[in-house]
Protein backbone atom coordinates (compact mmCIF):
# COMPACT_ATOMS: atom_id res chain seq x y z
CA UNK A 1 0.00 0.00 0.00
CA UNK A 2 2.82 2.38 0.89
CA UNK A 3 4.66 1.64 -2.36
CA UNK A 4 1.52 2.45 -4.35
CA UNK A 5 1.23 5.78 -2.53
CA UNK A 6 4.82 6.72 -3.45
CA UNK A 7 4.28 5.79 -7.10
CA UNK A 8 1.13 7.88 -7.22
CA UNK A 9 2.96 10.76 -5.59
CA UNK A 10 5.80 10.52 -8.13
CA UNK A 11 3.30 10.60 -11.02
CA UNK A 12 1.60 13.62 -9.47
CA UNK A 13 4.91 15.46 -9.10
CA UNK A 14 5.80 14.75 -12.72
CA UNK A 15 2.36 15.94 -13.87
CA UNK A 16 2.80 19.13 -11.89
CA UNK A 17 6.24 19.59 -13.47
CA UNK A 18 4.77 19.13 -16.96
CA UNK A 19 2.04 21.70 -16.30
CA UNK A 20 4.54 24.25 -14.96
CA UNK A 21 6.82 23.74 -17.95
CA UNK A 22 3.89 24.12 -20.35
CA UNK A 23 2.81 27.38 -18.68
CA UNK A 24 6.36 28.74 -18.89
CA UNK A 25 6.66 27.87 -22.58
CA UNK A 26 3.23 29.31 -23.44
CA UNK A 27 3.87 32.55 -21.55
CA UNK A 28 7.29 32.97 -23.14
CA UNK A 29 6.01 32.28 -26.66
CA UNK A 30 6.23 35.95 -27.79
CA UNK A 31 9.89 35.93 -26.74
CA UNK A 32 10.55 32.96 -29.01
CA UNK A 33 9.00 34.81 -31.97
CA UNK A 34 10.50 38.30 -31.60
CA UNK A 35 13.85 38.19 -29.84
CA UNK A 36 15.83 35.92 -32.21
CA UNK A 37 15.68 38.71 -34.81
CA UNK A 38 17.11 41.43 -32.57
CA UNK A 39 20.79 42.11 -31.90
CA UNK A 40 21.10 40.68 -28.38
CA UNK A 41 18.02 38.48 -28.68
CA UNK A 42 19.84 35.43 -29.98
CA UNK A 43 22.11 35.33 -26.94
CA UNK A 44 19.13 35.84 -24.64
CA UNK A 45 17.23 32.97 -26.27
CA UNK A 46 20.23 30.65 -25.97
CA UNK A 47 20.63 31.59 -22.29
CA UNK A 48 16.91 30.99 -21.74
CA UNK A 49 17.09 27.54 -23.34
CA UNK A 50 20.13 26.69 -21.20
CA UNK A 51 18.28 27.74 -18.04
CA UNK A 52 15.21 25.69 -19.03
CA UNK A 53 17.29 22.57 -19.59
CA UNK A 54 19.26 23.06 -16.36
CA UNK A 55 16.01 23.50 -14.40
CA UNK A 56 14.45 20.45 -16.09
CA UNK A 57 17.47 18.27 -15.32
CA UNK A 58 17.48 19.43 -11.70
CA UNK A 59 13.80 18.65 -11.25
CA UNK A 60 13.98 15.26 -12.97
CA UNK A 61 17.17 14.13 -11.22
CA UNK A 62 15.68 15.06 -7.87
CA UNK A 63 12.68 12.83 -8.53
CA UNK A 64 14.86 9.93 -9.67
CA UNK A 65 15.87 9.10 -6.13
CA UNK A 66 14.36 5.94 -4.65
CA UNK A 67 10.93 6.43 -3.12
CA UNK A 68 11.57 4.20 -0.14
CA UNK A 69 14.78 4.18 1.89
CA UNK A 70 16.83 1.04 1.71
CA UNK A 71 16.60 -1.28 4.68
CA UNK A 72 19.86 -1.73 6.50
CA UNK A 73 20.79 -5.19 7.63
CA UNK A 74 20.66 -5.65 11.36
CA UNK A 75 24.10 -5.67 12.88
CA UNK A 76 24.99 -8.62 15.01
CA UNK A 77 26.34 -7.66 18.40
Amino acid sequence: MLVLWFRTQRVAVFALYAVILLVIVVLSFPVWLILPFTGDGRKFILDLIEKFTKWSKTVLEGSASPALPEKRPKSSS
